[in-house]
C-alpha cells in the first residue's frame, strides 16, 4: 500500500469514532491545549496500533507527530535526524508517511516555524463555534495544499513575500546573521477559508 492508501484508511477510522458530544471535549478551555492535543493524538495513535502499523511518534516541539514506516527497514534513528535537521527524507509515497495533527476552534492553523512537506499529511480537527452552520469537521490535507493556502493569502493581502519557502528561507538568513538573538522564529499560520476542498472531510451535524 502507498502513503495515500493508507493514510486514508487511518483518517476514515480516526475520523468516524467521533460523535457530536465528543467534539465537545476537543474545544480548547483558557488557552489550555495541550491537554486536548493529548486527547486526540491518543486516538490516533490507538488507530494505528490497531492497523498494526510501525511508527515513531515525535517528541514535544518536533513536526509530524507521527512517523509511520511503510518501509520497516528505514533506520528510526537516521530518520529522527534528518527530519531534525530538515534533511532530504526518503520517499514519502512509498517509504515513509508523515502525519500532523492540528486543532483550530478558529479556522486558523498554527503551524509554528514548520513550512508543511508537500507529500505529508496534515489532519486539521476543526470546532468552531461561532458560526451558523456546525462548523465542526475533521479533514485531510496534503503538505502542499497548506502552503498553496499560505501563498494565496500572502498575494490577497499584497505582502512583500508571496511564497512560503521564500519567506522560511528569508527568516532563515535573518537568524544567522543576528545569531538567533532578538530574531523571531518563523510564525507561519493558515486561514482554512484559502484553503482548497480537502483529501477527505468527516463532518457533524
Amino acid at each position: 500500500m502507498d502513503s495515500i492508501e493508507v493514510i486514508s484508511e487511518l483518517f476514515e477510522k480516526f475520523a468516524s469514532l467521533y460523535e457530536h458530544g465528543d467534539f465537545e471535549d476537543l474545544k480548547t478551555q483558557d488557552g489550555r491545549t495541550q491537554g486536548v492535543e493529548r486527547s486526540y493524538t491518543g486516538v490516533f495513535e490507538d488507530v494505528v496500533k490497531d492497523a498494526g502499523h510501525v511508527y515513531d511518534k515525535a517528541s514535544s516541539q518536533e513536526p509530524y507527530d507521527f512517523r509511520i514506516f511503510l518501509d520497516e527497514t528505514l533506520d528510526h534513528k537516521e530518520v529522527k535526524r534528518k527530519i531534525r535537521k530538515k534533511e532530504d527524507l526518503p520517499c514519502l509515497e512509498s517509504q515513509l508517511l508523515l502525519v500532523e495533527m492540528k486543532k483550530t476552534d478558529s479556522g486558523t492553523i498554527i503551524l509554528n516555524d514548520t513550512v508543511p512537506k508537500a507529500d505529508a499529511f496534515y489532519i486539521v480537527v476543526t470546532n468552531k463555534t461561532r458560526v451558523k452552520t456546525s462548523g465542526k469537521s475533521i479533514s485531510l490535507y496534503l503538505g502542499s495544499q497548506l502552503c498553496e493556502a499560505w501563498n494565496e493569502e500572502a498575494k490577497a493581502n499584497d505582502a512583500w513575500i508571496k511564497d512560503i519557502h521564500e519567506y522560511n528561507d528569508y527568516i532563515l538568513d535573518l537568524r544567522k546573521v543576528m545569531n538567533g538573538a532578538a530574531c523571531p522564529r518563523a510564525n507561519i499560520t493558515i486561514k482554512d477559508s484559502y484553503l482548497n476542498d480537502p483529501l477527505l472531510s468527516f463532518e457533524i451535524a
